[in-house]
């Protein structure tokens, strides 16, 4: 037996209810929209029209006991778009898309060995669908082609929202798409806590939505877990944890993340320092422009760490770190570092340094 899935439904296993729900089915009875709630015995669904009522909704479940996602992987809780299917990794559910008229969106409980290829199969195609009580389809969402905006529309206007300074409004319409599984919208979620923009900063939460994107391979969220770790900023301080997401970012070509790995390389923390393996990430991140890795490295120039002194090449880095006119600190540091280091080299070789800055090319 399958259950409907109209509109945005979040799909809840009767299992976890009875196990781990406070209150169990009761709970579920007293929060749930009675005119969207069915269950075939196994699964729970209830439908929503609107992206911040899921929310709101899976946010109760968890409060109450419930697991929404581990490790980027529904636990006891999925949302299944009527359109698309499940919005994040689901193993335990299958999907049937609305294929033709009179037909609904359906979703049931699979665990079995995938044994007959990737895709949908039923082993019946009269599979009976357990729908809410008083429910017809000539009524339904389905029938009447009622549903909510297309999540890559939701996403540009919270991203057009921010983009304006409005941090509320963008915070709204990425709860909307992050729910339904968004990595964008989640990872804009966590920015928003981390810099307390649009809501009071929460760390906690930043971390949560940060490491949700991360282990889906998100550059940017193993970027900032690896300052997070860094610093201490919601969590313990861990240099250990630190070094594998900056290293995880930095395998992803992240700039900055090559740039921090290099400096944690450079000054020995979490790892043994090597001056070597710190000018390797050094000049990683300087091939991408990253002008701070760019000053770092004709500092290793300078003073000889990792590589041979060369004041020749260290002007070439303090030169090319000095022409990104949007990181004026940088800038500032990088020209007093080069003028320094230019009254201790000759005029050819000052030359030669300049010529090699105008002519490089990122490798």
């Amino acid at each position: 037996m399958a259950v409907l899935t109209e509109g945005i439904s979040v799909v809840i296993r009767r299992d976890a209810i009875e196990a781990k729900l406070n209150g169990g089915w009761q709970a579920v009875l007293d929060h749930a929209p009675k005119r969207t709630l069915c269950t075939d015995g196994l699964l729970a669904s209830v439908g929503f029209k609107r992206p911040d009522d899921v929310e709101r909704f899976i946010q109760f479940l968890e409060r109450s006991g419930l697991v929404f996602l581990e490790d980027g992987t529904a636990k006891d809780i999925s949302v299944v778009d009527m359109l698309t299917g499940p919005t994040v990794n689901t193993p335990w559910l299958e999907f049937l898309g609305k294929a033709k008229a009179g037909t609904v969106s359906s979703s049931w409980l699979f665990e079995g060995p995938r044994d007959k290829g990737s895709g949908t199969y039923l082993q019946s195609l009269s599979m009976e669908v357990a729908v809410p009580y008083e429910w017809t389809y000539e009524e339904s969402l389905t029938a009447q082609h009622k549903f909510i905006p297309k999540l890559s529309d939701a996403y540009t206007a919270g991203h057009a929202a921010a983009e304006r300074g409005d941090y509320k409004e963008a915070m709204r319409w990425f709860r909307k798409t992050a729910v339904q599984g968004s990595v964008e919208a989640q990872f804009s979620l966590g920015l928003l806590y981390f810099e307390g923009r649009g809501v009071q900063q929460d760390y906690a939460e930043a971390i949560k939505w940060f490491h949700r994107v991360a282990e889906k391979g998100h550059a940017a969220a193993q970027r900032n877990l690896g300052l997070m770790y860094l610093l201490g900023h919601g969590v313990e301080q861990d240099y250990n944890q630190a070094i594998t997401w900056y290293r995880r970012a930095a395998d992803r070509g992240d700039a900055v993340a090559q740039c921090n790995l290099g400096y944690m390389y450079e000054t020995g923390q979490g790892v043994a320092k090597d001056f070597a393996e710190a000018v390797k990430w050094y000049l990683k991140a300087s091939n991408k422009k990253f002008s701070v890795a760019q000053c770092n490295l004709g500092e290793m120039y300078e003073k000889g760490q990792g590589v041979t002194l060369d004041f020749v090449a260290a002007y070439q880095w303090y030169s090319l770190a000095a022409s990104n006119e949007n990181e004026a600190e940088i800038v500032k540091d990088a020209v007093k570092n080069r003028d320094l280091i230019a009254a201790m080299m000759t005029d050819a070789q000052i030359a030669q340094a300049e010529r090699q800055a105008r002519d490089w090319v990122p490798t």
